[in-house]
């Protein structure tokens, strides 16, 4: 069977604050749920990132989870290159995950990480 890429989330988090260490993002609108299954064994393809206002200050850095453990797959944003978009991709032979595998999306803020009233979102490019 052919595996086809597609975009898991949107994850979200509105007013990001600074110094905030691994906070796993809401689903879809829904602050109940931070983690979506994939129906079929496949890979991790990459992590997306968007901002609605542009970093002045600090860093922020969206990460990848497999059933709530870090994959080490990430973006950021900062105040210099990547200000309001970034995104990562990976060889697909590195984040095999096993269908029924929950998907979600985790941020770390520097404590200098500004504005505070900036809205982010991330998706997840998997292959299944």
């Amino acid at each position: 069977m052919k595996k086809i890429p597609m975009l898991l989330g949107p994850w979200y988090q509105d007013n990001v604050a600074a110094g905030q260490l691994n906070v796993a993002l809401n689903l879809n609108g829904n602050a109940l749920r931070a983690d979506q299954p994939i129906i079929r064994n496949g890979s991790i393809l990459g992590i997306a990132l968007h901002s609605n206002e542009a970093c002045t200050a600090g860093t922020l850095v969206a990460e990848v989870t497999v059933n709530g453990l870090a994959t080490g797959l990430t973006t950021d944003l900062d105040a210099l290159v990547h200000t309001t978009d970034n995104q990562t991709t990976q060889n697909k032979l590195l984040d095999a995950v096993a269908a029924g595998a929950l998907i979600g999306a985790r941020i770390t803020s520097s404590g200098l990480w500004a504005p505070a009233t900036a809205d982010i979102t991330v998706t997840v490019l998997v292959e299944q």
